[in-house]
Order: C-alpha cells, then sequence, then structure tokens
C-alpha cells in the first residue's frame, strides 16, 4: 500500500515537472514573439530567429496567436499552474464543469480581446496581429455576436461569458470578485488621492520660491547691489585717570637687601578696545537685507557707522514701504543679527 501510494507520488511529480516546463516554455515564446521570425504565415531569408524558444517557439507562437490571439496566455499560465499543483501533488478535479468553464474562457476572452483591442503589443515593435487581438476564434465569435445582438450586445455578452466562466473555472463567486475589484480601485484611487496631494503641496511650494526668487530679481534689477559705506567713527577720547597716590607712611625700615614690589602692581590694567572688522560689518548689513526682504520689506543698507559699544546701520526703504513695518521686527532683527538688543529709530 505504502510503495502505491509512492508510485502515484512519483508519477505526479513527473507530470507537474512536464506541464511546468511547458507553461513556462510556452510562455516565452509567447513573450518573445516576433512577428519576422519563420512561421507557415511568413517566410523570411534572415535565418537567425529573435524568439528566446527557438524555431519551436517561433512556430507556435505565431499558430496560438493566429488562432486565439492574446488568449495564448490563459494555456500557458493554466499549464503552469497544473503543474504546480501536481508537483505539490495537490488534487485537481477535472470534471466536465470545470472543463467547460475554461473552453467558454477561452472562447470568450478571444471575443473581449477583439471587441476592445486593435492589436497585442510584443517586444520586436508593432502591433502582433494587427486588427485581430483575439485571433481568428475572436474575429469569428466578435462578428457574429455583432451581428444579431449589434456591437453593445456582443460587449454585454462577451463580459457575462467572462465572469461566468471564471466562476466555473476558479470555483470563486462573483461577489468575491467584486469585493476584489472594490479593494482594487479603492487602493487606487487612495493612491491616487495621495499622488494629487503630494503633486499640489510640491506645486505650491514651486510657485511660492518662484514669487520670491522674482521678487529678489525684481528688487536687484531696482536697487543694484552697492557695498554701505562704512564711516568710522573716532571714539571721544577719554581723560587720563590720575590714580590716587596713597600718602607715605612713616614705615618701620628693616634691616637687609629685601625690595618692596612697586605700587604700580595696584594700578587697573589697560583697557583693550575691541574693533568690529569691515568684513563683519558688510555680512551684517547683508543679513539685515535678506532679514527684511523676508517680511516683505524692500530697500538696503547705505551707510554703516560701527561704535565702541553701539553699531549704528543707516537703511532706505524703497518706495512705499512703511517705516512701522520695519519699527515692529526688531526683536526678529536681533535674533538674525545674533545682537543682545535692536533698536529701531525712525526719522
Amino acid at each position: 500500500m505504502a510503495q502505491a501510494i509512492r508510485l502515484g507520488n512519483r508519477r505526479h511529480e513527473i507530470l507537474g515537472v512536464i506541464l511546468l516546463a511547458f507553461g513556462l516554455l510556452l510562455l516565452v515564446s509567447l513573450i518573445s514573439y516576433d512577428p519576422l521570425d519563420p512561421s507557415l504565415n511568413s517566410v523570411s531569408s534572415n535565418p537567425f530567429v529573435h524568439n528566446l524558444a527557438g524555431k519551436v517557439g517561433a512556430y507556435l507562437s505565431d499558430e496560438l496567436f493566429q488562432l486565439i490571439g492574446g488568449s495564448a496566455y490563459l494555456l500557458a499560465m493554466g499549464s503552469g499552474l497544473i503543474g504546480w499543483r501536481k508537483l505539490l501533488s495537490r488534487p485537481i478535479a477535472f470534471h466536465r464543469w470545470r472543463m467547460t468553464g475554461f473552453v467558454l474562457l477561452l472562447t470568450s476572452s478571444t471575443a473581449l480581446l477583439h471587441l476592445v483591442w486593435t492589436g497585442l503589443p510584443s517586444l520586436a515593435g508593432g502591433p502582433i496581429l494587427a486588427g485581430h487581438a483575439g485571433g481568428l476564434v475572436g474575429k469569428l465569435t466578435a462578428d457574429w455576436l455583432s451581428g444579431y445582438f449589434a456591437p453593445l450586445g456582443a460587449y454585454i455578452l462577451v463580459t457575462a461569458a467572462v465572469l461566468l466562466s471564471l466562476i466555473m473555472t476558479t470555483s470563486i463567486s462573483l461577489l468575491t470578485m467584486v469585493d476584489w475589484a472594490g479593494d482594487a480601485v479603492q487602493k487606487i484611487a487612495s493612491s491616487s488621492k495621495q499622488f494629487v496631494e503630494s503633486a499640489r503641496t510640491a506645486l505650491t511650494i514651486y510657485q511660492e520660491q518662484s514669487r520670491r526668487w522674482k521678487t529678489e530679481t525684481k528688487i536687484r534689477q531696482k536697487w543694484p547691489l552697492q557695498k554701505p559705506k562704512i564711516v568710522d567713527t573716532p571714539a571721544p577720547p577719554k581723560a587720563p585717570k590720575t590714580p590716587p597716590r596713597q600718602a607715605d607712611l612713616p614705615f618701620m625700615k628693616e634691616s637687609g637687601d629685601y625690595e618692596l614690589p612697586p605700587l604700580t602692581l595696584l594700578q587697573d590694567p589697560p583697557a583693550s578696545a575691541s574693533k568690529i572688522s569691515k568684513e563683519e560689518l558688510l555680512a551684517n548689513s547683508q543679513i539685515l537685507e535678506k532679514k527684511l526682504m523676508d517680511y516683505g520689506i524692500e530697500g538696503r543698507v547705505t551707510q554703516v557707522h560701527p561704535g565702541p559699544v553701539v553699531t549704528m546701520y543707516e537703511f532706505e526703504p524703497a518706495p512705499g514701504v512703511k517705516v512701522n513695518r520695519i519699527v515692529n521686527l526688531s526683536d526678529d532683527l536681533a535674533l538674525a543679527m545674533r545682537a543682545m538688543s535692536v533698536r529701531i529709530v525712525a526719522p
């Protein structure tokens, strides 16, 4: 008994490998089909065959496309699926109901392809069979249905036949197919909505940057780039401080060679004046102009008066700019220029 089961499994595996290999070979020949390859319908002087399955693949794919058009892919997928299930020793019920459904699926799909498409694309470029995507069977079926039920009726009947054949072949209910289609449509709609929102956001950012760039260009044309004039205002001379002199006290002198330290050690060290460089003043002027431009205030720094404690920047606004708009930006300007505080003095 156990030996009979092992023998049956081995037969299933052998048949599965054969069907799977045939399905893959058929799929490769269909995908790499080239109308210029030699076949029963064409003769080529070029000995080179473009089909990846060789001459056998060229002849086989040409005959299948001529007969059933794009539905030939169903044969490749069906053979591969049956071979895979046989290889896994899974039962397959070949009853009349399912076989009839598969034949109906082939016939109805060829007619649907003939009604919908004018030709199937190929890797070599151009249609496989111009005007006959469903092959000879699809053309005859679609023409017969269109003659009795008109093109609209043919569309309805062929679509119904495809759905019916799928139910008969796969044992999947129509409601399940509708649910799958609804989920697919919902996912596509959600992805499309996200794509549209992302594109809209990117377009808004681009328009804002373009507007700012145009504004800066206009400002540069109206106000050519000029370095502000730096006026060195000398600090007022400090009055020399006379250090207080302590009165001499009658200290007792000790004997020996010891010398007392000088009284200059008790004096304050000279003040070291730190001066801002010209490059720093120019950089601060550009920061000031850029920060004001961010708030829509056009203008330029004309002069800079550096001082020992306070540095004054003379800013000339563009015509039409109100001064009160600048006065309210003291805190923002202090933060941008890294200053302890900014005081705006309006004329």
